[in-house]
């Protein structure tokens, strides 16, 4: 058995958030490794979304450095979920599933979005930011 290392942790990869779409026909989940760009950096999570068809898996994201709690739309054809950039907040997108780009459908400017829905009788967006201090 190899040792482990604290280099060891760079191998290691975490699956969250799995949501199943109301048909149960597909998934999706969080998935997050440790990256290290350079030795001179500090290592950091990034995390991506990977869309499930019980057949094959599709990475939905890449090259962001936070993209996390997905939830399909109530007809299943988009993704809403949280992306974070370094140095920005985080924004609520949403992406269709049978292709084409995310679009950010808030723009928090105080603080990042905390939690956020889209609800089901008229399909509108909600979300919740948190502003000031937690007591």
């Amino acid at each position: 058995m190899p040792k482990l290392t604290a280099n060891s942790l760079l191998e290691l990869k975490f699956i969250s958030d799995p949501q199943l779409a109301a048909d149960g026909s597909k998934a999706v989940a969080v998935h997050t490794v440790i990256k290290q760009d350079s030795k001179k950096e500090p290592p950091y999570y990034q995390s991506s979304l990977y869309l499930y068809d019980f057949k094959k898996s599709k990475r939905l994201s890449n090259n962001y450095l936070s993209d996390s709690h997905a939830r399909f739309s109530p007809d299943g054809k988009s993704l809403a979920f949280l992306r974070r950039n370094k140095d920005e907040k985080a924004q609520s997108w949403l992406m269709p599933l049978d292709g084409g780009e995310a679009e950010k459908i808030t723009d928090s400017k105080q603080e990042s979005v905390a939690l956020f829905g889209i609800r089901t009788a008229n399909k509108l967006p909600w979300y919740r930011a948190v502003i000031g201090k937690m007591k």
